[in-house]
């Protein structure tokens, strides 16, 4: 099943994302180290955004993916 992820999901989310990373760095803009050093705070900040959402895919009530959106107001 697919839901949004809300701060409770904050250290599977964190762990998901850094190993994605990690396995496929050229995929993303970002970086293993990059994230790494970030806050808790921005880690955070990102499943509170108003103005986006985090999903994931959960697969025997595990984590096993992530997509997200966020709306462009300019």
């Amino acid at each position: 099943y697919v839901r949004q992820l809300t701060e409770a999901d904050l250290e599977d989310y964190k762990a998901l994302r850094l190993a994605a990373l990690g396995r496929e760095p050229g995929s993303y803009c970002s970086s293993v180290a990059r994230e790494q050093a970030m806050s808790e705070d921005e880690w955070r900040a990102r499943l509170t955004n108003p103005d986006g959402a985090l999903f994931g895919l959960y697969v025997e009530q595990r984590l096993g993916g992530l997509t997200g959106v966020v709306v462009d107001r300019t």
